[in-house]
C-alpha cells in the first residue's frame, strides 16, 4: 500500500502481506510491519488521519515540538496547531499528494506535491524544503507554490551571490560574498558537503572552479520568495548540470543558509 500525502510519498507497504496498525483511540500502538513508523512515513499517515487522538500521535513521532511551518497562507508553529489544520482540510474531503520522491542530504530535504479538491480536480502544486532535527523529525516545512517565476532582474544580493560563484579570483569573490551571504552562512550541497562560513563557501566555489575553470553558473528561474526564504532553479554549463537552491534570508538582507540540490525534480 502507498499513502500519498502533501509532502511526502509514505512507502507504507511493500506487498500484500504487510500491516499497518493503528490501535485504539484511548492508546494507539501506531506501528507498521510491527516497529514504529519513521517521521516521514508518520507524517504522511498523519494527513490522512481524521481521529484526532492517532492523528496526534503520528504527529509527535513525525514533528519536532519546535516544529515551523510556513505555507503561502500562513505560519503555523508546533505540532498542535499543524494537527487542527490537517482536520479542517481532511472535513473538506480534498485530497493530497506527492509528484516525485523524497530527496533528502545533510539534514535538509525537498518533494514536490499536489492539493485535489473534493471533485478530483487539482487546486495548487508545488515544492516543499524541509530541515530535519539530529532525531530525523521535521522542524521546518517551507512551501513554495506553482508556478515559478521566469528569469528576470535580481536583487543586488541575489546578483552577488550568482557573481560569486562565476569569480575565480579569491579577492573579487570574497567582496562578493561580503555583500550576498552572512559571515556564518550555512552551505549545504549532496552528497555531504558542508560550510558554516563565508569563507568556507568561497573555498567551495573556489574549487569548483579550479575543476571546471570555464564552467558558468546561472539562475534559470526567477526567485521565488515566501517570507524569509527564496527557491530558485539553476543550471551549470559545461558540466551540464541542472538544480534548486533553497535559501534562507537572514534579518538583514543577507543569504544565511544555502541547500543544493542536484535535478530540477526530485524524480
Amino acid at each position: 500500500m502507498t499513502v500519498r500525502i502533501l509532502g511526502v510519498v509514505v512507502m507504507v507497504v511493500g506487498c500484500g502481506d504487510n500491516k499497518l496498525t493503528v490501535g485504539s483511540d484511548a492508546a494507539p500502538p501506531i506501528q507498521i510491519d510491527a516497529r514504529p513508523p519513521t517521521p516521514f512515513e508518520a507524517w504522511g499517515l498523519a494527513w490522512a488521519e481524521h481521529d484526532l487522538t492517532r492523528r496526534n500521535a503520528l504527529l509527535e513521532i513525525a514533528l519536532d515540538p519546535s516544529i515551523r511551518y510556513v505555507s503561502l497562507n500562513a505560519e503555523l508553529n508546533g505540532p498542535t496547531m499543524i494537527s487542527t489544520v490537517i482536520g479542517n482540510f481532511l472535513q473538506t474531503g480534498g485530497s493530497t499528494g506527492v509528484s516525485s520522491r523524497v530527496d533528502q542530504h545533510n539534514s535538509r530535504a525537498r518533494y514536490t506535491w499536489y492539493v485535489n479538491d473534493s471533485g478530483g480536480t487539482t487546486t495548487a502544486t508545488g515544492r516543499d524544503v524541509d530541515a530535519l532535527a539530529a532525531d530525523g523529525r521535521l522542524m521546518r516545512i517551507v512551501e513554495f507554490w506553482d508556478p515559478l517565476p521566469a528569469a528576470g532582474t535580481l536583487t543586488t544580493v541575489q546578483q552577488a551571490l550568482r557573481d560569486a560563484f562565476n569569480t575565480s579570483d579569491p579577492t573579487a569573490r570574497d567582496a562578493l560574498l561580503a555583500t550576498a551571504v552572512s559571515s556564518d552562512v550555512v552551505t549545504l550541497m549532496p552528497p555531504s558537503t558542508r560550510g558554516t562560513t563565508r569563507a568556507e563557501l568561497s573555498t567551495i566555489i573556489g574549487n569548483q572552479l579550479a575543476a571546471d575553470p570555464s564552467r558558468v553558473f546561472a539562475f534559470e528561474s526567477g526567485v521565488l520568495a515566501n517570507r524569509e526564504f527564496w527557491y530558485v532553479t539553476w543550471s551549470r554549463s559545461v558540466v551540464n548540470t541542472t538544480g534548486v537552491l533553497a535559501m534562507v534570508v537572514a534579518g538583514d538582507g543577507t543569504v544565511s543558509e544555502l541547500v543544493f540540490f542536484d535535478g530540477v525534480q526530485p524524480n
